[in-house]
């Protein structure tokens, strides 16, 4: 589901949800609708019990995200976390309904311990190997193009005659490399 979409069935839900002076008729199939949609968004259950304002509360926390909120809400996850499970992550609480793949592969680089949350965290643990190992590959890139490259420092002599051209006249006869380097640097 789209970001426009959720907001036109927003728009839908609204004139059987937000009902001034009267109660919220639950039996209602565009109530239900709503309700369905809210519990696969958030992971959360409304509307059961004697509830009055739960489904307008509910209702109200969707109409009122931001852009970048509801594509997290609509964002598929890979890693599900087992049933019911709450974990506590840098001050935050997580469930389904608000975990990302992002979040689930820092907790695992925090500690694999994390991977006993998810219900499919052996998968977790074998992703977050291959992406360690890959970043390990490019990490060694520039190790590898230097020694291809064979890069070597200029000579004291290239030196002088890169400051000859550069500013246009000789460099003090006693300037060393450092020197030299220093003063092209300047300005």
């Amino acid at each position: 589901m789209e970001i426009s979409e959720l907001k036109d069935k927003l728009n839908e839900y609204r004139p059987f949800i937000v009902v001034s002076g009267k109660e919220i008729d639950k039996g209602n199939e565009k109530v239900q609708e709503f309700i369905e949609l809210y519990a696969k968004l958030t992971g959360k259950r409304v509307g059961e019990g004697t509830c009055r304002n739960c489904i307008l509360d509910a209702y109200m926390d969707l109409a009122m995200k931001t852009e970048n909120q509801l594509k997290k809400l609509l964002m598929p996850s890979k890693y599900k976390l087992k049933e019911g499970r709450v974990v506590v992550f840098q001050n935050t609480d997580y469930t389904n309904a608000n975990i990302t793949d992002e979040v689930a592969m820092k907790m695992i680089a925090f500690s694999s311990k994390h991977a006993g949350n998810f219900v499919n965290g052996e998968e977790l643990l074998k992703d977050y190997s291959e992406l360690t190992q890959e970043i390990e590959v490019i990490d060694d890139a520039p190790t590898v193009l230097e020694e291809l490259l064979e890069v070597q420092e200029p000579t004291l002599e290239e030196l002088r005659a890169n400051y000859k051209e550069i500013k246009g006249k000789k460099p003090h006869w006693k300037w060393d490399e450092e020197t030299i380097l220093a003063k092209l640097n300047e300005d």
